[in-house]
């Protein structure tokens, strides 16, 4: 049963991500014309502020599935219980505290952009600030119960909700804007579906998960653990999102909203190569928090990181070589033009990601031993790192210099820096990399042909466009097939289309 949800949670995944993608191929283009340039960068600078703000759950979703699970495991239900009471009085002072900082952050470092915003879009900053904030102060205690779903492994209903709201909010979105083109519209509607999700998230406990919060005794000790274990988090969430969101606070601040807008949609691009990876890590948190107890744990684990990573590769080198090779052709069908510049800041950043990407499992299989602080010690100082190296660049090279200082913070910090300490922790390392020389040969032969099929058949037709998507993925699945996957992984390529 268990492994099925774990199936069906992957499968469930990329169907929500291939939703996910489908959904902003769709609205990004409608965003744009909408509202224009000017307004699609002010909304992206005053996201990237709000961002900070909802990692503020202190990586407690990870904290609280990781211990529940552990909970499950060993049967211990009044433990279980006192664990999410004591989350909860967490939750609710971690609101509190995003309120506060929120204020100081509205009051304090908005009027910074000033300088490039004029007046009408600085007081629509605010507005949506203040709205965004009032938000993330509610939606954020409510993620203990996506916690419980998840340490339950009830992937198919977590999924299956992710699937409806992409398919909802998106739609609603491109109505309403055709009414009122406005920013603050696709915050409310974003503000409605939090809601509809908490409560059918609440229910779902409730209601089939019989889920009980009971504070049997006040446990500084658990309380203790607790928040040291959600502060690493926190820290390397945190850290790990300056990657993604300092170069728009960057750019707004020294170049403005037109700059912002161009290099926001090659980070939305790097993020949805991130989800790639994280979506299939994911899966595997419940079982490596069962099994850190166990005394087989380490070769347990290397054997789920090998297992993982090996798909990771195969996904991550599909897309990478893909984007390589209809990258710039996608966003001029996408975005039109003036947009080109976005292909090559995504590129360089993707080429930076792809090791630390396929070996994200690590991050997961760190947090179950208890020894994720080293990663949060690397992270916050690389993000340190890549925010003045950034500015630096910025100033003297112009907008191309976030990618390179986001790409360069990268290689460092989460390439080399967290290999040295895998290897110390014993990870199977070489075992990864000689996987990584093994697949090298089906991406050569795959970029070598596509890179072939561009310079034959050369043709703006959408519909040929897209057929060679299709082609090109199919092929490359049947090269893997025959030159990398294992009996598993052919196993589970045919299980998706039925085939046992």
């Amino acid at each position: 049963m268990i492994e099925n949800q774990r199936k069906a949670g992957v499968f469930l995944s990329y169907i929500s991500m291939a939703l996910d993608a489908l959904a902003s191929f769709i609205c990004l283009p409608f965003l744009v014309k909408l509202l224009g340039k000017g307004e699609f960068g002010l909304y992206q600078i005053v996201g990237a502020l709000i961002a900070y703000l909802l990692i503020m759950d202190f990586g407690l979703s990870n904290t609280t599935t990781r211990y529940y699970a552990r909970y499950q495991e060993q049967g211990k239900q009044k433990e279980k219980e006192n664990m999410l009471a004591l989350s909860a009085i967490f939750y609710a002072f971690v609101s509190v505290l995003i309120l506060v900082i929120g204020f100081c952050l509205l009051h304090f470092f908005l009027p910074v952009y000033q300088n490039t915003l004029s007046t009408q879009d600085f007081l629509t900053a605010k507005k949506l600030f203040t709205i965004m904030l009032l938000n993330v102060a509610i939606v954020i205690p409510a993620n203990i119960f996506a916690a419980i779903i998840n340490a339950n492994q009830k992937f198919i209903f977590a999924k299956t909700l992710v699937i409806l709201t992409l398919l909802l909010r998106p739609t609603t979105i491109v109505l309403m804007l055709h009414i009122w083109p406005k920013a603050l519209t696709i915050v409310y509607i974003h503000t409605i579906f939090n809601f509809l999700v908490i409560l059918a998230n609440i229910i779902y406990c409730c209601k089939f998960l019989d889920i009980k919060m009971k504070l049997h005794r006040f446990e500084w000790k658990l309380l203790k653990e607790l928040i040291l274990f959600s502060l690493f988090v926190f820290l390397a969430v945190a850290m790990e999102q300056s990657y993604w969101r300092s170069g728009q606070l960057i750019l707004g601040a020294l170049i403005g909203t037109g700059a912002v807008a161009v290099y926001a949609i090659a980070m939305k691009l790097d993020i949805f190569f991130t989800r790639l990876a994280d979506n299939i890590s994911a899966i595997f948190l419940p079982q490596l928090s069962q099994i850190s107890a166990h005394r087989s744990f380490k070769e347990q684990t290397n054997e789920v990181f090998l297992k993982v990573s090996r798909l990771q590769l195969m996904v991550m080198s599909i897309f990478l070589c893909g984007f390589i090779l209809y990258g710039k052709t996608f966003l001029n069908f996408w975005l039109g033009s003036g947009f080109e510049d976005s292909y090559y800041y995504s590129l360089t950043i993707m080429f930076a990601l792809f090791i630390p990407l396929t070996q994200s499992i690590g991050v997961w299989i760190l947090q179950a031993q208890n020894k994720h602080y080293f990663r949060a010690y690397i992270y916050t100082a690389s993000a340190i790192f890549n925010i003045i190296l950034g500015v630096f660049l910025v100033k003297n090279i112009g907008v191309k210099g976030c990618a390179l200082a986001t790409a360069i913070s990268i290689l460092l910090g989460q390439g080399l820096a967290m290999n040295l300490y895998y290897k110390k922790i014993g990870l199977a390392l070489k075992k990864y990399f000689i996987n990584v020389l093994k697949i090298l040969p089906a991406f050569l032969i795959m970029l070598c042909l596509g890179l072939f099929v561009e310079k034959v058949l050369i043709s703006s037709d959408l519909i040929i466009f897209i057929s060679k998507i299709f082609s090109f993925i199919l092929v490359f699945l049947i090269v893997f097939y025959f030159t990398f996957m294992n009996a598993w992984e052919k196993n589970l390529l045919k299980s998706l289309y039925g085939k046992k």
